[in-house]
């Protein structure tokens, strides 16, 4: 953190006064408008930010006309995400389309500090078995 600086103004007429903020008010001289010793300080400080942008999408489609699972049509997920395993950033793309001819399952995971695919798998729905909810409980 730089401090740049800081202002004095009077507390009663708000005019600016010629003296440093941090003066002791026994040392302060009267505000040369009104007269008053009584001060309002600022300070001006100038601080750098970092941070990195991070966003995650999800989108749904819903057919209203279908009930329970066959309601939903199409999720998706796309953007970054903390990987479970290595606490890393990574880029997720994940969609299941339920009106694609055959249903189609699709994913693929890119680290973003490399650009490498950590993961893909695109396949037709049917044949995606024994993944997240459907694997074996222990």
């Amino acid at each position: 953190m730089n401090k740049v600086g800081g202002i004095s103004k009077c507390s009663s007429c708000n005019s600016v006064v010629n003296e440093e903020p941090d003066i002791l008010p026994e040392h302060r001289k009267p505000c040369a408008n009104c007269g008053a010793l009584g001060r309002l300080l600022s300070e001006i400080v100038n601080e750098t930010l970092n941070f990195n942008d991070h966003y995650l999408k999800r989108l749904k489609r819903k057919d209203p006309k279908q009930t329970g699972k066959k309601k939903l049509r199409i999720d998706s997920i796309e953007g970054d995400q903390i990987n479970q395993d290595s606490g890393k950033w990574i880029y997720k793309e994940w969609w299941i389309d339920k009106d694609h001819i055959p249903p189609w399952y699709f994913e693929k995971i890119t680290d973003t500090e490399t650009g490498k695919v950590i993961y893909f798998r695109s396949e037709p729905l049917p044949t995606h078995i024994g993944h997240g909810s459907d694997k074996q409980k222990r």
